[in-house]
């Protein structure tokens, strides 16, 4: 037979509903709905008690509960469970991590959500991000520290090494009367200047002389000086300077094209280098450049001039390799011609007396070169003689030779 209440289909012996608990014996009785609608409100009831003591959303229901109500509520209950039970896993498998990183256990009591887990979830995130940022940068830290100290290893080991061939250079000087180093694989090479008295300025009986070349007057150095052999080669510029300015492109041919301000430049840079004070390396004061271009030497004509001499030279050639003619008494190559060179002093009229280190006037508007150029006649090519330009100003005929003070 079946259930006057839920129309299932129930054993013919059966008492009872087996789906939703009425009594079968009432589906011939006509007052029937009443028995029914009490059991119905009972297992309404009975779920809705299920669902708080598993900790899960309790059905809602609409009066007068069906049995459609019931079915409904009784998947959806199955399902709440299966729910809650995932959430707990996934609580479960959370709440040691928080612990671990610092963070209350979530609550696994009562009613959970999606909601509940995903915030857990996020706060455990936001924890251990945080920790691993601290760790990174405090890793970030340490490797700073380790490389800072490692480049001031490196540095302090770079300079002892820098001071050590500095001491073996100024040694190889003094007792073999040269000496050189290198610098991004080029030789510097440098001629000791030893002190000394001389008559700086023209003689008057020297007619190609300009007015500013005299009175001739005694001038004593006091210190040994180094001289770089040569005028700055341009590999000796690139290699300090990394650029190339030479109008006259070789390697070994002098640089030009360079003003007093880049002249000073490249010497302080070059002290740098060998890891001195700028300055260390400088430009001679004209003085120093006239005591080693004389070199006790007589002026230079003729044959001997253009034996030691690059001068008279085409526009089209300019400049030549450095070191290829005969060099002066000191050992140094073409203090006279090839190109100009910078001196530090500013242009001044010389005084009468006597002087001992002279670094000439203490300001002006024109920086003395000396020497004769490629594109100089031989009366420009006297030890004396004297010209000028601005610091700033630049010529395809002025180039420079730094010098280096020797301690006691």
């Amino acid at each position: 037979m079946r259930c006057s209440a839920c129309a299932f289909a129930t054993d013919d012996a059966a008492t009872t509903c087996a789906r939703c608990g009425a009594p079968v014996g009432l589906a011939f009785v006509e007052d029937r709905g009443a028995p029914v609608q009490r059991s119905l409100d009972e297992q309404a009831a009975a779920l809705s008690a299920e669902a708080r003591e598993a900790h899960v959303p309790a059905p809602r229901w609409t009066t007068p509960i069906t049995v459609q109500q019931l079915d409904r509520a009784i998947a959806v209950l199955s399902e709440a469970k299966r729910e809650r039970a995932r959430l707990l896993a996934e609580l479960e498998a959370i709440n040691p991590l928080r612990r671990k990183h610092g963070l209350p256990a979530a609550s696994t009591s009562g009613l959970l959500s999606a909601a509940q887990v995903r915030q857990a979830r996020a706060e455990l995130d936001a924890r251990a991000t945080q920790r691993l940022r601290r760790r990174v940068i405090g890793g970030l830290f340490v490797l700073g520290l380790l490389a800072f100290a490692g480049m001031s290893w490196r540095r302090q080991g770079a300079t002892a090494e820098r001071t050590q061939a500095q001491r073996r250079f100024a040694d190889d000087l003094r007792s073999e009367g040269h000496g050189s180093f290198i610098v991004d694989g080029v030789a510097f090479d440098w001629i000791l200047i030893k002190h000394g008295a001389f008559l700086m300025g023209a003689e008057s009986d020297d007619t190609e002389a300009s007015g500013d070349e005299r009175p001739v007057h005694p001038v004593t150095l006091t210190k040994d000086l180094a001289f770089l052999r040569t005028e700055v080669t341009q590999a000796q510029w690139h290699a300090v300077m990394d650029t190339d300015p030479a109008a006259f492109r070789g390697p070994s041919r002098p640089v030009e094209h360079v003003s007093w301000q880049d002249a000073v430049l490249f010497c302080d840079r070059l002290s740098e280098r060998m890891g001195l004070p700028p300055g260390t390396y400088r430009l001679p004061t004209e003085a120093e450049w006239e005591y080693a271009a004389r070199a006790g030497e007589r002026r230079l004509r003729g044959e001997e001039l253009t034996a030691s001499a690059w001068f008279d030279v085409p526009a089209w050639q300019g400049t030549s390799d450095t070191a290829k003619k005969r060099p002066n008494a000191w050992g140094l190559f073409d203090m006279l011609g090839n190109v100009r060179e910078w001196t530090a002093d500013w242009h001044g009229d010389y005084p009468a007396g006597p002087l001992t280190d002279p670094t000439g006037p203490a300001n002006g508007l024109l920086r003395i070169y000396r020497g004769g150029s490629w594109s100089s006649d031989a009366r420009g090519l006297r030890a004396t003689c004297r010209l000028a330009g601005t610091p700033g100003s630049r010529h395809g005929d002025v180039g420079f030779r730094p010098v280096l003070t020797l301690s006691e």
